[in-house]
């Protein structure tokens, strides 16, 4: 699938199209770009994308994907003064339509048109003064029924915590005077930690809800689920079924005079790679190196 743009000003900077077992997203962007100019990251529920030009797209999907199986497509006007960048998401729950890209709790970040504001403007989502920590580094277990996940994530004297709730995921920002927590992970008493965690599927944001003891902090998931089927875990599957090794396809290079230029990319790594931008950005060195 290919989207043609013509040589007027941009008055949108997106579309997407339910294909069934897959997502298809179409930025339309200033400028003349191949895919390893662009910088892109796909995540299980995120996706970013940021051209030469500075125009920003980030989007908390609606539903998890398998980032690995993603494909992207490049498509020069004849002018050479746009580029429509197509993105191709393989959905992990393929029988489940999405009314739309992103999540309802989740506020987009695209280019603005035809002199919109963008509702959020800082787009340096994360506190850099924050200890990102991963769940994979803290002992955990869950109980689970047919409509609710309860994990327990075990730290402990957690103090001043908040946890946010969206449809994919839940974020916790604490404190804690744990001296051994502390010095395990190199973090000072006075430094905030933020954990985030991607859940299995879909929950219900208001429902959920979360406790604090001396030793754990209980997190209690809602599933937005009719069919009530168990997880039997807390995070989602990271990677597709079937990985091949990754696959470059382009077109003869064409210049941007011609009607069309397209180059595409089929991103499937066998090594779990989760940030896509970091196999263009190998792609980019080797071609520069030969």
């Amino acid at each position: 699938m290919s989207t043609d743009i013509i040589d007027e000003p941009l008055s949108t900077s997106y579309d997407f199209c339910d294909a069934k077992n897959a997502i298809i997203v179409t930025l339309y962007a200033n400028g003349a770009f191949e895919v390893k100019d662009i910088d892109i990251s796909i995540e299980t529920d995120s996706l970013e994308v940021r051209t030469p030009a500075n125009e920003t797209w980030i989007f908390q999907l609606w539903e998890h994907i398998y980032a690995d199986s993603s494909e992207i497509e490049t498509t020069i006007n004849s002018a050479g003064t746009q580029t429509s960048i197509e993105i191709r998401l393989t959905k992990q729950q393929p029988r489940k339509t999405w009314p739309q890209l992103y999540s309802y709790g989740s506020i987009p970040i695209t280019p603005q048109r035809n002199n919109q504001l963008n509702e959020y403007n800082d787009i340096n989502m994360i506190d850099q003064q924050q200890y990102d920590l991963s769940i994979k580094k803290l002992k955990t277990d869950f109980f689970e029924t047919k409509e609710t996940f309860t994990s327990n994530i075990y730290i402990k004297q957690v103090h001043d915590c908040h946890i946010n709730f969206t449809e994919t995921n839940f974020t916790a920002i604490f404190h804690t005077n744990d001296e051994n927590f502390l010095k395990t992970h190199a973090i000072t008493y006075d430094r905030a930690i933020r954990l985030f965690v991607r859940v299995k599927e879909r929950i219900i944001p208001e429902k959920c809800s979360s406790r604090i003891t001396p030793t754990v902090i209980e997190i209690k998931l809602v599933k937005d689920n009719p069919n009530n089927t168990k997880w039997g875990r807390l995070e989602p599957n990271e990677y597709s079924e079937f990985r091949p090794l990754i696959q470059q396809t382009s077109s003869p290079t064409t210049p941007p005079s011609s009607p069309n230029s397209t180059q595409s990319i089929n991103i499937n790594s066998n090594k779990g790679m989760s940030f896509i931008f970091k196999v263009i950005f190998y792609i980019h060195k080797m071609t520069n190196h030969y």
